[in-house]
């Protein structure tokens, strides 16, 4: 198929790859390692705290998640945290506006008061002049009630 010249060549070819090969991979595994000189900082070990810091990229997740409760509605008036601040169980965070809830409590306060005031009317006794006021201006009703009345029947 070949012919004997094209034959020798292509075998010589071939040994002569073989030995390059050969003789490099040789010649790599008797070379001496270079020494590499260490980079970086020495440090002396002791007992005691590691802090460290990393800088890094990415997405973030909570740790906790808290829902916080006023325990009433109404506008904010201060925030008294920011964004990232570590909070403490206790710690007052913010404030609302507090003229609505102070205009609500002297309202009832207020109210209290005539309740109060017409509970001690209830429960005292009446003196006669009241009593006198109150039977005029029944026996007025009553004959305003009876004139209307008559009034309507006769029609």
């Amino acid at each position: 198929m070949f012919g004997s010249s094209t034959f020798r060549i292509v075998a010589g070819l071939l040994v002569v790859i073989i030995l390059a090969g050969a003789g490099w991979i040789v010649f790599r595994q008797t070379q001496q390692p270079e020494e590499v000189e260490p980079t970086g900082q020495t440090i002396v070990v002791g007992v005691g705290s590691v802090e460290t810091k990393v800088t890094s990229t990415g997405t973030t997740v909570i740790g906790k998640l808290a829902d916080i409760n006023f325990g009433a509605s109404g506008v904010l008036k201060e925030v008294l945290v920011e964004v990232g601040d570590l909070v403490e169980e206790g710690q007052v965070l913010a404030r609302l506006d507090s003229s609505q809830a102070q205009l609500r409590l002297e309202q009832a306060q207020s109210t209290l008061r005539v309740a109060k005031l017409n509970f001690e009317q209830l429960t005292s006794p009446a003196s006669e002049d009241e009593i006198a006021a109150a039977e005029a201006a029944f026996e007025s009703a009553k004959a305003h009630l009876e004139d209307l009345l008559a009034g309507v029947s006769e029609e």
